[in-house]
């Protein structure tokens, strides 16, 4: 296949349109479109080079993925290698796990289902993940592992462009049609899983066919790729829903089609500094979101734009030494001999089982609290947040609440609490407070629900919400509980962009939207309160800008072994503004309002305070700590009985 400068320029702004955008999110917005830019070019490039040796009667599967596996695995492993010892050194147990099982994930070409699992790629803890951009590579290598075999079975002993190009336009109309469908119904399935973003490669593997080997100059067609990509970079966003991204796709196909050497666009995408960029693209990538994550893990407060720049910088600097020194010299040559090849993967089985083995120890030691001074280690444990009766995408709970889940059992008066992981945190010191006053507690709580009805998030983890949240109400109804608290991160679920309302999506940008979820909350206590059933409504507990425990971990290792960290009222009055205005427009005789915000945050300096005295009151940026959730507690039962 002729070397395409235009194509290693067009990597070039895929690649950087990931990188500025996981620097500077607000400033390129669609930034992460890049990926799918970077799929297409993968699936016209590797059609090109198996069709080309299938017509030659040279395509050997063994050899080619031998081929894909030096393109990939060396310079993978690594930097999976340099993240170890940062990770070791600079990581609280809870990151050092996870980033464990993310080694494992990664080693085993399986990290876009193991972050599907996990947070949402937009989710703010993705930051902090060194390996969350290998879901590509997960991806990636999945269809390395399927495609060959497709276009063997097609071509048997030799090419056939036709039945191939009517494979590639059929295969990639499924995947449309599963995404189009998981877009709706799951939208971080959709993301992650190549089933949803096989049409991605399929498209560029029909570019490969149409294409053909012949030159199709047509720069105007070429031109109209780049606007397409430049249009869904700039303007698309997180919230986008499909097609957003076939924009990018159409775009990139038309220039892998048209760009040319003596056109507009393909003189543009040649010029030497991208086509620099461009070859390095893969290590680039690779770098680039460790380096950004670890600086946000070593550092105390968030780094500031001018770090973050300079980590760009950095990142293509060690992506020139890693293609330069590890990249190149492992490209297998034609006239090597087999035995090279032995050695290849018996170094690759090498590295995996030593990754692996490192992820499993991880895992099972629980992120090795031990290697942290006793003091650190002792604190962070003594400061976790309750999951205890957390359900997770359990949408038919057979019993609520479980029995292990009443607390103070033994008292005829009882209350409930229903909502999310807030709720969770919280129950145990509610339920020890009002045992004090002999009433029982029933938690109902699951991951990412608002207590409202009908009504849920677009997250994977909240599918199963609506019917939870019926099945909590109906069981607090038929029971005979007087007092329901309604908890949960308001702050987070009023910020959502799209949400499902019955079924129907909804946009919280548009007026009709947020006076549905109004009226989807206001429905819900008016069903509460029609059962004689008082409902208080726990307004949002000031937020920690990074995560609270970790911080104060981090302030303890420089000698600082009480240290205070607070966010600004102002800050936090803007953070709840959204949550609190819905909150105050809910009607009715027989609501209370509890407000966590007048115990945490002082009027002598304005701050809310989050850690204090040796002690944390947030655990990551939202959960209480034992000592949070007592003091949010000690205020509920104070407003509720005295």
């Amino acid at each position: 296949m002729k070397y395409r400068t235009e194509i290693e320029g067009l990597r070039a702004v895929a690649v950087l349109s990931v990188i500025v955008f996981h620097a500077y999110p607000n400033a390129l917005p669609g930034g992460f479109i890049g990926v799918d830019v970077f799929f297409v070019i993968s699936g016209y490039l590797i059609t090109s080079i198996i069709l080309r040796d299938i017509e030659a009667g040279t395509f050997s599967i063994a050899r080619f993925f031998e081929k894909r596996a030096r393109r990939i695995l060396p310079a993978l492993f690594f930097v999976i290698a340099c993240c170890v010892p940062a990770a070791w050194y600079w990581m609280m147990p809870a990151e050092l796990r996870a980033f464990s099982d993310s080694v494992i994930a990664a080693c085993l070409s399986v990290s876009n289902i193991f972050f599907w699992t996990k947070s949402g790629y937009f989710s703010p803890e993705t930051a902090q993940m060194p390996l969350l951009h290998t879901w590509s590579l997960g991806v990636e290598e999945q269809f390395y592992a399927i495609y060959p075999f497709l276009l063997r079975v097609i071509g048997k002993k030799t090419y056939k462009k036709n039945a191939t190009l009517l494979f590639l336009v059929a295969g990639a109309t499924v995947s449309i049609i599963v995404s189009y469908i998981c877009s709706k119904y799951d939208p971080e399935l959709n993301f992650y899983f190549l089933p949803t973003r096989a049409w991605e490669f399929f498209f560029g593997g029909a570019c490969a066919v149409f294409s053909g080997g012949r030159e199709r100059d047509h720069g105007w067609w070429a031109c109209a790729g780049i606007i397409l990509i430049g249009a869904a970079v700039i303007c698309f966003d997180e919230s986008s829903q499909f097609p957003a991204a076939s924009l990018a796709v159409a775009g990139t196909c038309l220039v892998l089609t048209f760009a040319r050497s003596g056109n507009f666009v393909g003189n543009s995408l040649s010029l030497p500094p991208l086509v620099m960029v461009g070859t390095i693209s893969y290590s680039a990538y690779l770098w680039h979101q460790p380096l950004f994550a670890f600086a946000k893990i070593r550092s105390v407060d968030v780094p500031n734009g001018m770090t973050m720049f300079a980590l760009i910088v950095v990142s293509l600097a060690l992506a020139y030494c890693t293609y330069r020194f590890i990249e190149l010299p492992f490209r297998r040559k034609p006239d090597q001999e087999v035995h090279l090849s032995k050695g290849f993967v018996g170094g690759c089985a090498v590295f995996t089982i030593a990754l692996v083995s490192f992820g499993i120890y991880g895992n099972l030691t629980k992120g090795a609290p031990s290697r942290l001074p006793p003091q650190i280690s002792n604190f962070i444990q003594e400061n976790a947040w309750n999951r205890r009766c957390l359900a997770f995408k359990d949408p038919s709970p057979l019993q609520l609440p479980e029995p292990s889940c009443v607390y103070n059992s033994e008292h005829d008066s009882s209350y409930a609490i229903v909502g999310d992981s807030i709720a969770s945190s919280l129950s145990p010191s509610l339920a020890a407070q009002l045992d004090r006053h002999g009433i029982a507690l029933e938690q109902m709580t699951h991951t990412a629900c608002a207590p409202i009805v009908g009504i849920k998030s677009s997250g994977e983890s909240a599918q199963g919400c609506p019917n939870y949240i019926r099945t909590a109400f109906e069981r607090i109804k038929a029971s005979g509980v007087k007092t329901v608290i309604l908890a949960g991160a308001w702050i987070t679920f009023f910020d959502e962009k799209n949400l499902v309302l019955n079924k129907q999506q909804i946009t919280l940008a548009s007026s009709k939207g947020k006076a549905m979820v109004r009226e989807a909350l206001q429905s819900t206590v008016n069903e509460l309160q029609e059962a004689g059933i008082r409902v208080v409504l726990l307004y949002p507990v000031p937020r920690g800008d990074s995560q609270v425990v970790a911080k104060v971990a981090k302030l303890m290792l420089t000698g600082n072994l009480k240290p205070t960290v607070s966010v600004s009222k102002e800050k936090y009055s803007s953070q709840a503004k959204d949550a609190v205005d819905y909150l105050d427009s809910i009607k009715g005789g027989n609501i209370v309002r509890v407000f966590p915000s007048h115990s945490f945050c002082r009027t002598t300096d304005n701050n809310c305070v989050l850690a204090s005295g040796g002690q944390a009151y947030i655990y990551d940026k939202l959960h209480l700590t034992r000592a949070g959730a007592d003091v949010v507690a000690k205020n509920i039962v104070g407003t509720l009985i005295n």
